[in-house]
Formats: structure tokens, C-alpha cells, sequence
């Protein structure tokens, strides 16, 4: 999934080398405690907007996981794929287990455009795999990746705007900025998140789990 001297390269979103990570670097032991701290500091108000915004300190780094529902899902089409080929003399492999997830870490607050770039396409790659696809080509996994940062900047920019909004007491009928832009979106409730989420990702895993246990007892 990367493009190597121009050519298009198709690779399988997890042999992605490491030289394409993002640079890491490991989370602070303080950062929950900063977090605490900055939930005690008073707002400060700025002269050009007339709004307040908070004043925290930033942590040194951002721990990215993906999720491990996810991660398995994968590894089990990758085992379902190998079971089912007909090349395949009978070796056995280990029916895949939910198992602690990677990370990506981002350096914050130094959280370069690449960077960003970088772990959205590493994203999209993800469930792009999650579903099924076992290779991709560069140019389409970058126009996902461009696709999904400028939904991601437009809902971004919309909560900005709900939030402050709210800051200048502005009426609504929401009781919370996220509330509301999840209801420009077509979500009536945050529950339609978990909804979708048990529906397409786990619900997804354990078909996928049940289909993989019945290949395995058939072989044997």
C-alpha cells in the first residue's frame, strides 16, 4: 500500500514497513496528571473573538491505537484466505485471537500535516482491510485518505463553529455542540454510534469468527 520509485506497489495494509511509521514516541507519565491540572485552570479570554477558551498543557505524546476488534477481523480473513486456498497441503494455522492492539503515536504538540496525513492513511488502509480487501493501490488508498481528511476538517470546522456559538450563549436546542453535530449529519443520538459500531464491526467479527471455526472443523 505504498508507491516505491513510481510504481505502484500493492501490499497488504499490516507489511507496511516500519520506515513508513510515523516517528513515536512514548507517552509521558505526567500526561494524566497535566490533564489534571489543566482541568483546573481558568478560561482565558481572547480580545479578538471576545470568546474564552481554555489554557491546558499539552502532553508530549499522543498514544494511537488501532482497535483491536479490528486487528482481528483482519487476521481472520488473512486465516480464512489461507484455510480456503487450494494450494494450501494441510498445514494448520492458529484460528486468530483478540489480542492487544498495535499503536501509532503522533508527537504532539509538533503534530506535523504528514503526520496527520500519515495516520489517516493508515487508518483508511485498516478498514479498507477490515472488510476484506487484501491489497489496494497507492492512488486510490491516497484519494481515501484525502476524502476522509477533508470529511474529518469539515466536521471539525462545524464543531468549532456549534462551540462557540455556545460560548457567546447563543440559543439552541442541543444540549451540547456534539450533540449537535452529530445531528447535522443525520445521527439522532450518540447511541446511533454504538449502534453502528456493534452492527459493523463486531457483529461483523463474530460472523466472520463463526465462518472461520466451521472452515477449521471441516478440515479436520
Amino acid at each position: 500500500m505504498a508507491q516505491e520509485d513510481g510504481d505502484v506497489n500493492q501490499r497488504y495494509w499490516a507489511q507496511i514497513e516500519d520506515d513508513d511509521a510515523i516517528p513515536t514516541t512514548s507517552a509521558s507519565e505526567n500526561s494524566t496528571r497535566r490533564f489534571d491540572e489543566a482541568a483546573d485552570d481558568r478560561f482565558e479570554q481572547t480580545v479578538a473573538t471576545e470568546l474564552y477558551v481554555p489554557s491546558f498543557k499539552k502532553p508530549e505524546a499522543l498514544e494511537i491505537s488501532l482497535d483491536p476488534i479490528v486487528v482481528q477481523t483482519i487476521q481472520l480473513h488473512q486465516f480464512k484466505r489461507f484455510v480456503s486456498d487450494p494450494a494450501n497441503d494441510g498445514t494448520q494455522a492458529d484460528l486468530p485471537s483478540l489480542r492487544k492492539a498495535p499503536k501509532m503515536s503522533a508527537r504532539l504538540p509538533e503534530l506535523t500535516k504528514r503526520d496527520a496525513h500519515e495516520l489517516t492513511r493508515k487508518g483508511c488502509a485498516a478498514l479498507g482491510a477490515q472488510v476484506g480487501f487484501q491489497d489496494a493501490d497507492a492512488e486510490a488508498l491516497e484519494i481515501l485518505t484525502d476524502v476522509t481528511k477533508e470529511k474529518l476538517e469539515e466536521l471539525c470546522e462545524k464543531l468549532k463553529v456549534f462551540h462557540e456559538r455556545r460560548l457567546l450563549n447563543r440559543e439552541s436546542a442541543f444540549p451540547s455542540a456534539v450533540q449537535q453535530l452529530l445531528s447535522s449529519v443525520g445521527l439522532q443520538s450518540p447511541l446511533d454510534l454504538r449502534d453502528f459500531y456493534e452492527r459493523r464491526v463486531r457483529s461483523y467479527r463474530d460472523r466472520l469468527l463463526a465462518d472461520c471455526q466451521d472452515l477449521t472443523n471441516e478440515k479436520r
